[in-house]
């Protein structure tokens, strides 16, 4: 027996001893309490790193909620819980059916199901963080790629992906150029992304963004314009004219409920824009620098040049006055590739749109105002294909760029209601004009009531109808009369001029046999009608004439004296004086 440090033949020698193992099978499972030691000490790691992240992120908005707390809450609500209590406080907000989706995420609310279409989640634009500085929240990048997705495509001229991309490309490229163009950017995002959420409260959070960011947009646009010494960049362009068009942004409010809009008004988020007070101040300076730039054909971009007339057709209308820019793609480009419709194919009231003005004079018939009707009535045509899913309808670009250039050119038509006084054929022109502009403002270029338009047209309407009175032209020209008030008094609803149009067109009526709303229609028809938009508030609207022409009728016979006519103009007489 050998003894440690002890050999045989006497010498010292070290040994070590081993524990002995039994071999082992290759297919042998490791110990798997240390695998799970190295998994949890490499889980702990990530997450504590990630709240860390979290926690530099939120530093703008909220604290971030402590470790435990979002552990406790994960393991409360498990993958399929509800996270929104991360922003609402339960006690005070009631949330409505699909309430509002602000809500800053954290490990308790990424795991939610079913996003919203408008709720944009964090990394989808930018998964590597490129983009955003360290110290902004993730809301604001939210907002930025709401922006970038929803609010600025539908300026394109194409439904292209690359016509897409390029708009997005050029947004984000201005963001990262321009501060100015960044808060601009987000602010507007932030007000489009409340805005989209009819029948929701808006967060404290957006309210915040968009106050906080407006006010840092303009700070940064007068800083970038001072320090300017060439002519301004495209970017700084854009940023005025989003401020230009989100002048009471900070304030907006989504809709209490959810109404039929038509596809023609939110196309390119007119039921957005016609919602705010606009800043025209922003709009006039634009003009300036676009003059001091060489004109409009020095921006390149088309889709910045489109976003910049667009909003100028859209100032120009609310204050009825000719466009300053044109329009990069032409009326006669528009209808040059429009799918016309076999004629006799087409329903009888289509057929007949349009051929009311063949009565007026020679003067008006060779007038340009004349040729821009007859492509709004193809356009028109058109639009009822459309609605009808007919496979010869233009495509839904189409229609609503023609109706921009359509609405143009027709705003870029002299203002004749100054002219000859001794002349009945302006007073004609004017009133087939302001007329046609009130039917595209109910069908084509639709802008909700609450931006004053409808009024102020329904003003120029009657003092039109008021030129016709004096020459007698009600007499000459009935149903181009009964037009222009039926569609003067849909404008005037709810307001104290109502009364005017109805006993107007009640003392017109009274000689014809326009006492139904059939008849009416059918005079309506044969100028610029459409059912879809028009008959639900002309019905109503004649609803209010019949009750004023049924007294009317009954005192026939006590003015025996009296021709018909003479009666109706004494009675209209009483009706001519401006309110």
């Amino acid at each position: 027996m050998v003894y440690p440090g002890e050999t045989t033949s006497g010498v010292g020698t070290r040994v070590l001893f081993v524990p002995y193992r039994p071999p082992r099978s290759s297919k042998q499972v490791p110990d798997d309490s240390e695998i799970s030691l190295q998994k949890h000490a490499a889980r702990e790691y990530h997450r504590k790193a990630k709240l860390e992240r979290l926690a530099k992120a939120y530093a703008g908005s909220r604290p971030p909620p402590g470790p435990q707390e979002a552990l406790r809450k994960s393991a409360r609500q498990g993958p399929q819980g509800n996270a929104q209590n991360d922003c609402f406080d339960k006690g005070k907000h009631q949330r409505l059916s699909g309430m509002n989706a602000f809500r800053i995420r954290t490990e308790a609310s990424s795991n939610s199901v079913c996003p919203s279409p408008l709720d944009v989640g964090v990394g989808q634009m930018d998964p590597f963080n490129v983009l955003m500085r360290r110290d902004v929240p993730h809301y604001v990048q939210e907002m930025l790629a709401h922006a970038v997705s929803y609010q600025w495509p539908v300026f394109s001229c194409s439904i292209a992906a690359t016509a897409i991309s390029d708009i997005k490309h050029t947004i984000l490229e201005s963001a990262m150029r321009s501060p100015a163009a960044f808060y601009t950017i987000v602010y507007a995002g932030a007000t489009h992304n409340a805005f989209a959420h009819t029948g929701m409260q808006v967060t404290r959070e957006n309210q915040i963004l968009r106050l906080t960011y407006k006010m840092h947009a303009i700070k940064a646009l007068n800083q970038e314009i001072s320090r300017l010494q060439s002519d301004i960049p495209d970017e700084l362009l854009l940023c005025m004219v989003t401020l230009g068009a989100h002048g009471s942004g900070e304030t907006l409010l989504p809709r209490p409920y959810r109404t039929a809009d038509s596809s023609l008004l939110t196309a390119q988020n007119f039921h957005y824009y016609g919602h705010m007070d606009w800043e025209t101040a922003h709009l006039n300076a634009v003009r300036i620098l676009v003059e001091q730039r060489g004109g409009f054909h020095t921006i390149k971009q088309e889709f910045l040049s489109n976003v910049i007339a667009l909003a100028d057709v859209i100032d120009a209308f609310k204050n009825l006055r000719a466009p300053a820019y044109p329009l990069r793609i032409s009326t006669a480009r528009m209808m040059a590739i429009w799918p016309y419709p076999d004629t006799k194919a087409l329903r009888p009231l289509l057929q007949d749109l349009a051929t009311g003005f063949g009565a007026l004079p020679e003067s008006i018939q060779v007038d340009p105002l004349m040729q821009i009707i007859h492509a709004i009535r193809d356009v028109s045509i058109g639009y009822d294909l459309y609605l009808e899913q007919s496979p010869s309808a233009p495509r839904h670009i189409h229609i609503v760029w023609g109706r921009n250039t359509l609405l143009h050119d027709l705003l870029s038509l002299p203002d004749k209601s100054f002219d000859d006084p001794l002349h009945p054929d302006p007073c004609l022109y004017d009133m087939c004009r302001l007329s046609t502009l009130s039917y595209m403002l109910l069908v084509l270029f639709p802008l909700p009531g609450v931006s004053g338009l409808h009024y102020t047209l329904s003003q120029r309407i009657k003092s039109a109808l008021d030129s016709c009175f004096i020459f007698r032209l009600w007499q000459q020209y009935p149903e181009l009369s009964l037009w222009g008030m039926v569609l003067g008094g849909i404008l005037a609803e709810e307001t104290a001029l109502r009364l005017w149009f109805v006993q107007a067109s009640a003392s017109i009526c009274r000689e014809r046999t326009w006492q139904s709303w059939d008849s009416a229609k059918n005079v309506c028809s044969k100028f610029l009608w459409f059912e879809q938009d028009c008959d639900q508030a002309g019905q109503a609207f004649w609803a209010e004439v019949s009750e004023h022409v049924e007294p009317i009728a009954a005192t026939q016979d006590d003015n025996e004296g009296w021709s018909r006519g003479d009666k109706a103009r004494f009675e209209v007489a009483e009706l001519s004086p401006t309110t």
